[in-house]
């Protein structure tokens, strides 16, 4: 906590003594999560945690400010044409302080935790659970549309599948269990198909090799396990999914009738059109890459000409949460919350298609506040540093009720773990992401209750 401490300590004195340079404060802040990923690595792979993630989604994230403050100005920053380079300095501060503010609360209430989700399945119901959750990853994207009315709850279905791979890939490289392994990549060829043939989203084929790595690599228990031969395989699958990322962005950008990569491979396939590859490999350059979206000072620099044009919003940008925790089953018409959409709107990137003033729903565009700038549009500083510190605060208690760690065969407290680190990369994300960690935690604790005191 003390090294935490000390660079808000820097931080404060890079903007008020030396001004706020923003190559300087995202260079610090990639110094700050190296530093803080250094500190925690000597517990073995234990140090993967929702804290931890975020360091690493931080490092990333900053590298992409400084990605995308290099092509100010250039065809290359359509993607980022929105930010505004004179607010990029108070952008990167916000950006900063309010991380590190989240990192502050994760520690200091680490000791703290609500009500257990640890539910251990006999091992010899493994083979069971097994095709329980393969049933559910190949049956489930077909039946989703008739039990949408349950809402949240639909996302415990959404679960298995992926976290299945988590759970049987740790459990192959704990105990060296062949079954499990078969297991584990079964899951992992269902749930990458249908991402390649389902998904509009490039990130969604990465997620089940992004499981298939954590599970292995915490099973195996040891940060030396990574740096060896076992990472090949991995890597291998990680470069190919990097090296179409620019393929699938320009057809999601394109507004072309393309809806997964399947019909991007189906496409190029009928139109012959290997001369065309390199052209799409050309304009994606203009439209974004991996870096680029993954850099935060673009809403950032908007959310400072906001408060600066209108104030702060005293609360009215996240009042669309109260409504987000009335259960969908006890309200079956409740809208859809559309914060990003909001957002996207309010800034100027995007147009109500149907010309209705307040359907955000039909927003072409939708673009998220970032956590740290969705509290500073409403709060200032003052919700910056205290809405951050308390929302690491409540991302520490919700990661101890999964007590990750006690067993490999902790298949709820794994499956909720697995969730919480998922989503601990998507910090960009906006206060909504608060509603979807303690909806999903109380769905989750209901069922291990029916499961314990009833069946």
């Amino acid at each position: 906590m003390a090294v935490h401490l000390l660079f808000v300590i820097i931080y404060l004195m890079m903007d008020s003594v030396f001004g706020a340079s923003p190559e300087a404060i995202n260079i610090v802040m990639i110094i700050h999560c190296i530093i803080s990923i250094l500190l925690v690595m000597n517990v073995g792979l234990k140090f993967v945690t929702p804290l931890s993630v975020y360091y690493g989604a931080c490092i990333i994230s900053c590298v992409g400010n400084l990605s995308v403050m290099g092509k100010i100005g250039t065809e290359a920053n359509r993607m980022n044409a929105h930010m505004i380079p004179q607010y990029d300095g108070e952008a990167s501060s916000i950006w900063a302080l309010g991380s590190t503010a989240i990192f502050l609360g994760f520690l200091f209430f680490e000791k703290f935790s609500l009500p257990s989700l640890r539910f251990d399945v006999k091992k010899e119901y493994i083979k069971k659970m097994y095709y329980y959750i393969l049933g559910i990853a190949i049956f489930f994207p077909e039946l989703a549309q008739y039990v949408s009315f349950l809402g949240s709850i639909t996302k415990l279905f959404y679960l298995a599948g992926v976290f299945g791979i988590l759970f049987f890939a740790r459990l192959w490289a704990e105990k060296d269990d062949l079954d499990c392994r078969t297991y584990a990549l079964v899951l992992y060829v269902v749930q990458t198909y249908f991402a390649a043939t389902n998904s509009y989203l490039r990130s969604e084929l990465l997620i089940p090799t992004a499981v298939l790595f954590a599970g292995y690599f915490i099973g195996k228990g040891h940060i030396k396990a990574v740096f060896s031969y076992r990472i090949v395989p991995f890597a291998l699958l990680f470069a190919a999914f990097f090296s179409i990322f620019s393929t699938l962005g320009k057809f999601r950008s394109s507004g072309e009738s393309i809806n997964s990569f399947a019909d991007i491979i189906t496409e190029q396939v009928i139109n012959g059109e290997e001369e065309k590859s390199e052209d799409l490999f050309e304009e994606e350059e203009a439209s974004g890459t991996f870096l680029d979206r993954s850099a935060v000072l673009a809403q950032l620099t908007n959310i400072v000409r906001l408060t600066k044009e209108n104030g702060f919003y005293e609360g009215s940008a996240s009042a669309p949460l109260l409504v987000a925790l009335v259960p969908r089953f006890l309200w079956p018409d409740k809208p859809l919350i559309q914060m990003g959409r909001w957002f996207a709107v309010e800034i100027g990137v995007a147009y109500i298609k149907s010309g209705k003033s307040k359907d955000y729903s039909t927003a072409n565009n939708s673009v998220n506040m970032t956590i740290p700038g969705e509290l500073y549009l409403d709060f200032g500083w003052a919700g910056v540093m205290i809405g951050c510190f308390l929302f690491g605060g409540i991302l520490v208690i919700l990661w101890n009720s999964v007590e990750f760690y006690s067993s490999p065969y902790n298949v709820i407290g794994i499956l909720f773990g697995g969730y919480l680190l998922m989503l601990s990369y998507t910090m960009g994300a906006d206060l909504e992401i608060l509603v979807t960690y303690t909806s999903t935690y109380i769905l989750i604790y209901a069922t291990k209750k029916i499961i314990t005191d009833y069946l």
